[in-house]
């Protein structure tokens, strides 16, 4: 299998934004982040080729990120708390990390 990602991914606890939400207000965790998008877990079922703007809350600010969802996968069944899905974006505009 080949990578096809355009820059490489860092962990989201490890820059900084571990946790986001996707307006108008549900959280999800950042997996990992690179410059031109994200893996993104929680609740929220994310539509491929949707757009979404990711609030990233970084040192007591939020930061908006508009993105386009490009896959959404379930990862878990969770008893009564319903599906876990992890789905990967990419952002408008390549971030700095």
């Amino acid at each position: 299998m080949t990578d096809r990602r355009q820059s490489p991914r860092r962990p989201g606890r490890e820059v900084g934004w571990a946790e986001a939400r996707i307006r108008p207000g549900r959280d999800v965790e950042v997996v990992d982040v690179g410059a031109g998008g994200a893996l993104l877990e929680g609740t929220t079922r994310l539509m491929p080729g949707t757009h979404i703007v990711l609030l990233l809350r970084e040192e007591g600010r939020s930061v908006a990120v508009g993105c386009r969802v490009v896959r959404c996968e379930v990862v878990a069944l969770e008893g009564g708390s319903g599906i876990r899905y992890r789905g990967a974006v990419r952002f408008d505009t390549p971030c700095r990390l």
